[in-house]
């Protein structure tokens, strides 16, 4: 009996449960996130590429101040791609903290030796960069549009919701309300004031799981990530109205069959 017959034999007897499928809205913000991902990834691949320019040339920029993508570093690559080559010049480019406290390890990391084919692998790693920042902003539009559908209109309590979000990383997309957004799709409550929870961490979560909690009126007490040996793990802590409810089966059942997600156990304190 071949793959196919014993799978139709199973469904005929009931024996197969139905896939995890996520509502169309959540289908399209999971597919704008993971390209979004990529691109991430992508744009990284170019910054390594970058140093790996500056190494050859003996430019030691990206040791010396912390973030080559930062604000001060990509005045400097710009400028040396440009043609700058004084290390002076290229100070001035630089934030005044990084002027203040770095002057003379700056000025001697910018002593390159400027050999032509290595300025052009920092043009084109720097083109490679800067593509994917654009892509990465068309996708942050995406994501942006299809929230706003998520969500619906601000409510009439979104006057009493936190505007308070908490500092958002690099990777962070850069979409106007959207911490509003991401408290109004968690029916008000703001998940991201449990540690280790941003607003990046929750849009990936609602990306990959859907509102299944909201949805089966389960409420998170408590949420902690931790780094496993096979991938991520997440301790959820339920509020105990919930946890008394038949709901919560539910919600797990629901969530075991969401393919992002190897397993789920449920553990109750008495």
């Amino acid at each position: 009996m071949s793959d196919c017959q014993w799978l139709a034999t199973l469904h005929a007897h009931g024996l197969l449960h139905s896939g995890f499928v996520p509502p169309p809205q959540i289908r399209r913000l999971q597919d704008y996130l993971r390209v979004r991902e990529d691109h991430i990834s992508m744009a990284t691949s170019h910054v390594q590429h970058m140093q790996k320019a500056m190494e050859r040339m003996n430019v030691k920029l990206h040791d010396t101040i912390s973030d080559l993508t930062g604000v001060s570093g990509l005045k400097v690559v710009r400028a040396i791609v440009a043609g700058q080559r004084d290390p002076q010049q290229l100070l001035q480019l630089c934030d005044v903290q990084i002027r203040k406290k770095k002057a003379q390890r700056v000025m001697e990391s910018l002593r390159g030796t400027w050999q032509a084919e290595h300025l052009f692998a920092l043009r084109q790693a720097l083109a490679g960069w800067d593509f994917y920042q654009a892509q990465i902003r068309e996708c942050d539009q995406a994501i942006e549009q299809v929230l706003h559908e998520l969500s619906g209109p601000p409510s009439d309590d979104d006057a009493a919701t936190p505007s308070r979000a908490k500092p958002g990383g690099a990777n962070t997309p850069r979409i106007e309300g959207l911490h509003r957004m991401l408290v109004q799709l968690c029916g008000g409550h703001d998940p991201t004031i449990m540690p280790g929870m941003g607003d990046h961490s929750l849009l990936c979560v609602i990306g990959e799981v859907g509102t299944i909690f909201g949805r089966h009126g389960v409420n998170i007490a408590s949420f902690a990530l931790g780094r496993g040996e096979n991938g991520a793990i997440g301790v959820v802590n339920i509020d105990e109205d919930s946890d008394a409810s038949t709901v919560l089966d539910a919600a797990v059942d629901e969530l075991r069959r969401v393919p992002a997600i190897r397993e789920v156990s449920i553990i109750r304190l008495t």
